[in-house]
């Protein structure tokens, strides 16, 4: 059986990893101070019907609320006029009036700008965000996600005998300088709603006007080689970290 160890997560609670958890973590703090990383052959497999292979050029050392803020210029300035052409070979959106679309596309407008005043406001107050900070926790710079149970109706972290939690992932957030398709993939497809598929062209056209923050994963059989702070890691080198999830 593995040997867990305590930490003590930036907000107090104490949180239990496995050895390789924690090695990631302290690997991953001292990353954020070089910044620069390069993952090849990558294959991920969230949202993908056939995975892709791809090799990443990222960035782990910025600052989220700077991000943020560019994120929030870059929407406000994005106009019905910039999606409304994209929406002639949707299935739902396609039927919809000129009318009935520039509503959509206003409400949904709104409802993101909303979200990231909160986030740069610090408002935790929401429902949605108050689950977040329940069930995920800061090591440092780097962020985990908790083991959960769903507690009437709503998720909560598995606190044990102890009164401590233990660490179901550990989060690699990034941002994309670069990506090359090695082997093209398929996404699935998702029966999303209109206004979904409104706020997914408004997030498009987002992502090409400001930089996205996005999650990596990295497991023993996803990738074929990740370099950071000029040192290579290959798979078999994660050999001990067969239950960890970076993503």
């Amino acid at each position: 059986m593995t040997q867990l160890m305590t930490v003590t997560a930036n907000d107090g609670r104490k949180v239990k990893l496995t050895p390789a958890q924690a090695q990631a973590v302290k690997t991953l703090n001292a990353a954020r101070r070089g910044g620069c990383a390069a993952v090849k052959g990558y294959v991920p497999t969230s949202n993908w019907e056939v995975s892709p292979i791809q090799d990443i050029q990222l960035l782990t050392n910025f600052s989220v609320a700077r991000l943020y803020q560019r994120r929030l210029e870059a929407l406000k300035a994005i106009e019905f006029a910039d999606v409304v052409e994209k929406v002639s070979g949707d299935e739902k959106l396609g039927n919809m009036t000129i009318p009935e679309l520039k509503k959509l596309f206003d409400d949904r407008k709104a409802m993101l700008i909303g979200s990231l005043e909160k986030s740069l406001d610090g408002d935790r107050d929401d429902a949605h965000r108050a689950a977040h900070d329940r069930c995920y926790a800061h090591i440092g710079e780097v962020k985990v996600h908790l083991d959960t149970e769903k507690v009437n109706g709503a998720m909560e972290p598995v606190v044990d005998s102890d009164g401590e939690v233990k660490v179901k992932t550990v989060m690699v957030n990034y941002l994309e300088l670069n990506v090359k398709t090695v082997k093209a993939g398929k996404r699935k497809v998702v029966n999303s709603g209109a206004p979904v598929r409104m706020g997914n062209l408004i997030e498009s056209c987002l992502n090409k006007r400001s930089v996205g923050l996005r999650t990596l994963s990295l497991k023993e059989d996803n990738f074929q080689e990740f370099k950071i702070d000029n040192r290579v890691i290959e798979p078999g080198e994660l050999e001990d970290f067969r239950d960890l999830l970076l993503g």
